[in-house]
């Protein structure tokens, strides 16, 4: 499992995260500007991890006070605490984008799909996505289950693949099906890594299935890939 942020020994060492999944490169950081300047720019991801490099940001920051006073600790450390939490308001800025939408979609009788996403910096990540289904539970906020990008992040040890059918199964409107090598994804079902037939269970429920397939596949490795979805029972 890749590890996303540790701390080593007065440093943080924190995997960018937006240069995933096609290098996996780790930046040293020993302030806590540093920090705040990475979570800004989303080289970490994911409310766990960012709230991990934050608290870590913070002990960083306390380490650059020197001062025999209490109080003048205590006001550093608001400052330093200030900056930090200032990093990262996307979050805010999403549930209220959502619910203008949920509002709008519950008018006109529509279900919109939050999609599992390809890189790890973007949002929603796994946590993120019940999150959002729990805010909007009742509402018209749905999961949406991209098979490649689900594929990618395992292959990268961020999250099992059939973790997220699994966690997600009740609230999944809708499939996009394709099959993925590696992190290369877009090819015809059963003409990659995918186990279709171990996902079988989790994929013929949901009541949307889009095939997504781009150029890099053939017109007979789709027909194949159909007639393989639909000796399974996905479609």
């Amino acid at each position: 499992m890749i590890k996303a942020v540790e701390w080593d020994n007065d440093r943080i060492r924190l995997l960018d995260q937006t240069l995933l999944p096609h290098e996996e490169v780790y930046i040293e950081l020993t302030g806590h500007r540093e920090v705040a300047d990475a979570i800004t720019g989303m080289k970490v991801r994911g409310a766990p991890a960012i709230g991990i490099t934050a608290a870590f940001g913070l002990a960083l920051g306390a380490q650059e006070i020197e001062t025999d006073s209490r109080e003048e600790l205590l006001t550093g450390l608001r400052s330093i605490s200030d900056t930090l939490a200032a990093t990262r308001p996307t979050a805010v800025n999403l549930f209220r984008a959502l619910e203008r939408l949920n509002r709008e979609a519950e008018k006109r009788g529509l279900l919109l799909g939050v999609e599992n996403r390809y890189h790890y910096h973007q949002m929603p990540d796994y946590d993120e996505i019940g999150l959002i289904l729990d805010r909007f539970s009742g509402g018209s906020i749905r999961y949406w289950h991209d098979l490649g990008h689900a594929h990618t992040l395992e292959r990268l040890g961020i999250v099992d693949h059939g973790s997220l059918l699994r966690t997600y199964a009740s609230f999944n409107a809708g499939i996009h099906i394709h099959d993925a090598i590696g992190t290369d994804d877009h090819f015809a079902p059963g003409s990659g890594e995918i186990d279709f037939t171990g996902l079988a269970d989790w994929l013929r429920s949901p009541p949307i299935k889009i095939l997504e397939v781009h150029k890099k596949s053939d017109r007979l490795e789709v027909m194949n890939g159909m007639e393989m979805l639909k000796s399974i029972g996905i479609v």
